[in-house]
């Protein structure tokens, strides 16, 4: 049962995992597609904009005629679908303003997703886990509106205007932020599963503590290493130094 547990806890990361991913996959292709709808857009209205320029120009037609003239050369009906489209013509920041297009699609497993698996992490106070907790709070609740005081340390430059287009973060956004976030600190074991092979605690890889304390004399003594690390370190600095140049010159 134990190792049914695991198997199923690395399964339903590798799924969540793969579940973000395509989304930021499809939010990236959209992007793609909008800014080609722009350019085919943007040149069908510039041809317009020539086209009632050169009807305002022109010195033979009167003001009272200058309506009737630009109906002449563009019918009411191209005319009025090309302002429409002027107006809902957006410049998006980048892909995430399409992410929210698949935010239903990630609520119908991200609730229970974060309500079953125990996430944790060695850091003090991780920003993730005390978001995690207050969408736990507010999905247990059935609430929408997010607490004043939620954690935005996590929320990188690149999706502050996603999250907060107002200075203010948004609840869709920000839970899509978070979900992307965790993802990525689960493949970098910054955030681990108890329960887990794959994403398990990265310290389980470690000699433990207690054991290193009595190994490490005899350990460095056979690998001719210093017991406090500064030397290696220090060696470590050096070599570094001693690349740079050759890095600068290639």
């Amino acid at each position: 049962m134990k190792q049914t547990l695991i198997e199923l806890t690395d399964e339903s990361i590798d799924i969540f995992d793969v579940c973000i991913a395509s989304r930021h996959k499809k939010a990236q292709k959209a992007l793609q597609d909008y800014l080609t709808q722009i350019v085919e857009t943007t040149e069908t209205h510039s041809q317009l904009l020539q086209t009632i320029g050169d009807l305002v120009l022109d010195e033979t037609i009167s003001d009272g005629h200058l309506r009737q003239a630009i109906y002449h050369h563009i019918p009411h009906a191209n005319l009025q679908r090309a302002v429409k489209e002027a107006h809902a013509l957006r410049r998006p920041h980048s892909y995430l303003d399409f992410l929210d297009d698949h935010y239903s699609y990630v609520r119908q497993f991200a609730p229970q997703f974060l309500e079953t698996l125990s996430f944790q992490s060695h850091q003090d106070d991780d920003p993730v886990l005390e978001a995690i907790e207050v969408f736990r709070s507010l999905n247990t609740a059935n609430r929408r509106k997010l607490p004043d005081d939620v954690p935005l340390d996590f929320v990188a430059d690149n999706w502050r205007p996603f999250v907060m287009p107002q200075g203010v973060p948004q609840r869709r956004a920000y839970e899509l932020c978070t979900l992307s976030t965790l993802r990525d600190k689960l493949r970098s074991d910054d955030i681990y599963l108890p329960h887990s092979r794959r994403y398990t605690d990265p310290e389980t890889f470690l000699i433990p503590r207690s054991t290193w304390l009595r190994l490490r004399a005899d350990v460095c003594q056979e690998l001719a290493l210093d017991p406090t690390g500064q030397t290696r370190l220090s060696d470590r600095a050096q070599h570094l130094k001693d690349l740079l140049p050759r890095v600068d010159r290639l």
